[in-house]
């Protein structure tokens, strides 16, 4: 920086500055968005923020959640076991009642088929009699 530039910095040093009768010196806000204490007065302080959660808090809550999803996933776990269980005993039972069903019907293909063979093989001598009424 050269001279010329340093005596203008210090001329804007000057014309922000002034002096008060008391010999205090009040600088111009240049940055007129900083809150101010007048302004901070209603705002919470540190010591009015230590009332709420810490990290310790914070941490101590998740450890206590996750303890919680872990007793209900286990739960849902134990549900899970018990909704399967029912579901192989009831699988048993309907195949147990599948089976049984195919072989009455596989018993009752037999007969159906003895009789007809029978049927076939000494002929219908009965005379059938017929429903139907001529007029």
């Amino acid at each position: 920086m050269d001279q010329s530039e340093v005596e203008t910095l210090i001329r804007h040093i000057d014309a922000r500055t002034r002096r008060i009768e008391d010999r205090t010196t009040h600088i111009e806000q240049i940055l007129p968005t900083f809150v101010t204490k007048d302004d901070a007065q209603g705002l919470a302080t540190k010591d009015d923020l230590k009332a709420f959660a810490t990290k310790d808090d914070v941490r101590e809550e998740g450890e206590r959640t996750r303890r919680h999803i872990d007793v209900v996933a286990d739960q849902m776990k134990g549900d899970i076991k018990l909704i399967a269980e029912g579901h192989k005993t009831t699988r048993v039972y309907v195949d147990g009642r599948l089976t049984e069903t195919g072989t009455t019907l596989e018993s009752h293909d037999q007969r159906i088929l003895q009789l007809e063979a029978k049927s076939m093989s000494t002929g219908d001598k009965r005379k059938r009699r017929s429903t139907r009424r001529d007029p």
